[in-house]
């Protein structure tokens, strides 16, 4: 998975600062696109659904994954016809949730399963195969309460009849598996106290769920960073600095963990104790001896490259990324003595190969090249600090090994990567709403180029499938708020003329890669979720952020963004 300075992906659940709408830039724009498919047409079961609800109970929609709605289709028992998973609330204050199993049998849809539900909502619903037998198993989350958590219940039909197989408590939940894997893991956030979480990775070993340490490396690197902001917003909290420096130790980093666990030991140590304190530094202390003279790996995730740096030069060794003006993507790394500026000591410039443009090779050696980029160096700095101080020393260290930093260069990171069940389902809702606005702004499916003026502005109309405007709210209703596509018509400049509607003429597309889009931040309020996300431009190593809402509606999440916002 693939901007000026190098970003570091901030865990889900942060709060954001107050986002606006990003403007798209014009680089983004292309060549308009081929008019969109037609989407197959799914049976309307929501009437089907409602004949099963029990007395005084109305369809709920889960608070997440974010992308879902009060029906769920999926193939729980293996036989290649997917039943429906109905979500339901009992009317009331609370309402008891519950969940409806209907499975079509010779043409009817039946009632297979009534699970009853604890606390007062659905907070999570979600298929997917959690035991790696090929089937989808059930996840049910019930939300019990702000301090209590919600309790998580799986399901398994493999057997032929429901089966719980699993019972967990959480606050925050997200379902990974890595890369190509066939299977989800549970990564289970549980709150200690306040903002603190106690975090694991659950895998199912056969019989039960268990903690996964094999995917320790890969998941808690997300938890380092929540803790890293935290201590960057509260960093006289000995608390924090703990449990950055546990997070540390779980993804194998304890070059930096020992540097968080002596910060935190230099506060006062309230929760956990000194002993707790101590317990965990000499841990840190025997990875390190154990690690001595080995080198640790450095991950810079925008270009997907890892380094291997010597240990005695990591805490002061800085890469920082950005963009540059052909389209290339520079890498620059430098020292950082204590109580000194910064030192360049090289750069990795990073060129696409269809850049369109000569590369500029003076000072600049070429490294080596894949079947996309070429991989060029700069390494020409002095040593800026005086002669005979420890900041001379320490650059003159790195100038030794500078060579050895360079040519340990590689693709890739250096643990297994993580895909997120939630993030793979608004990746494919927001790129399924921007080809919708791609094919509106295209003009629908014109079939002969009709044109007019209109108080000086060249117009044209719209095609058949879009040219009235219930056609149009129509077509966007599946993915938008009502609200949005109002806001988009307002402010796109459709209207009707002649009794059709007409669009200011103008094309366009985007080279965005929305369906690799990745989460950086949410900001989570109840009904509404506000995500900040980036996406790949094109074949490049670029990416550009941008914002998006998504509004809990009777008809599931909906993208409550404007069209064209994002």
């Amino acid at each position: 998975m693939r901007k000026l300075k190098l970003i570091i992906i901030l865990l889900g659940f942060l709060l954001l600062g107050g986002c606006t709408f990003l403007p798209e830039p014009v680089s983004l724009i292309q060549a308009p696109r081929p008019p969109a498919e037609k989407i197959q047409e799914k049976e309307n079961l929501e009437p089907v659904a409602k004949r099963f609800l029990p007395a005084d109970a109305i369809l709920a929609v889960p608070d997440r994954p974010v992308g879902g709605s009060s029906i769920l289709e999926a193939d729980f028992d293996g036989d290649g016809s997917p039943e429906a998973a109905v979500f339901y609330k009992l009317k009331g204050d609370p309402g008891k949730p519950g969940t409806l199993i209907l499975k079509k049998v010779q043409k009817e849809w039946t009632l297979q399963e009534d699970i009853k539900g604890i606390g007062f909502d659905v907070g999570w619903g979600a298929a997917a195969d959690v035991t790696g037998d090929g089937a989808d198993e059930l996840l049910l989350g019930w939300s019990i309460g702000a301090s209590a958590g919600s309790t998580l219940n799986i399901f398994s039909f493999a057997e032929g009849s429901l089966k719980k197989i699993g019972q967990e408590n959480y606050h925050e939940l997200e379902m990974v598996r890595p890369e190509e894997g066939s299977f989800y893991s549970l990564a289970v956030w549980a709150r200690d106290l306040a903002d603190v979480y106690q975090v694991d990775m659950l895998s199912w070993d056969g019989s039960r769920f268990a903690s996964d340490k094999e995917l320790y490396p890969a998941y808690f690197p997300k938890v380092s960073q929540y803790y890293k902001a935290r201590t960057a917003e509260v960093p006289d909290a000995a608390i924090y600095w703990y449990f950055l420096a546990e997070a540390q130790v779980k993804e194998g980093k304890p070059e930096e963990a020992i540097q968080s666990i002596e910060k935190g030991m230099n506060l006062n140590m309230i929760m956990p104790g000194y002993s707790k304190f101590s317990e965990l530094k000499d841990e840190i202390i025997a990875m390190l001896e154990d690690r001595e003279g080995q080198d640790t790996a450095l991950y810079i995730p925008e270009p997907d490259l890892t380094l291997a740096i010597p240990l005695d030069l990591f805490p002061y060794l800085a890469v920082e990324g950005s963009p540059g003006p052909s389209n290339e993507y520079r890498l620059s790394a430098s020292i950082k003595p204590e109580g000194e500026e910064k030192g360049q000591l090289f750069d990795i410039v990073i060129y696409p190969k269809d850049a369109g443009e000569p590369i500029d090779e003076k000072d600049m050696l070429k490294l080596f090249e894949d079947d996309r980029f070429i991989y060029m160096v700069r390494k020409g700095w002095k040593n800026p600090y005086p002669p005979g101080s420890p900041a001379f020393d320490l650059y003159s260290l790195a100038v030794s090994k500078k060579d050895e930093i360079i040519s340990s260069l590689k693709r890739g990171s250096p643990v297994q990567k993580l895909e997120n069940l939630e993030e793979e389902m608004l990746a494919a809702a927001i790129n399924e709403a921007a080809q919708m606005r791609w094919h509106v702004q295209s003009g629908g499916n014109i079939e002969e180029m009709e044109s007019i003026t209109i108080n000086e502005l060249d117009y044209r109309f719209m095609g058949r499938d879009l040219d009235s405007e219930s056609k149009l709210i129509q077509y966007f209703s599946s993915s938008f708020t009502n609200e949005a596509i109002s806001a988009y018509i307002i402010h796109s400049g459709i209207k009707v003329h002649n009794g059709r509607l007409v669009q200011p003429n103008a094309d366009g597309g985007s080279i965005m890669g929305y369906q690799h889009a990745e989460i950086l931040q949410m900001k989570d309020a109840g009904d509404v979720k506000e995500f900040d996300l980036k996406a790949p431009l094109g074949d490049t190593l670029l990416y550009e952020t941008f914002h998006i809402e998504f509004e809990k509606t009777k008809a599931g999440w909906k993208i409550s963004s404007m069209p064209g916002s994002f």
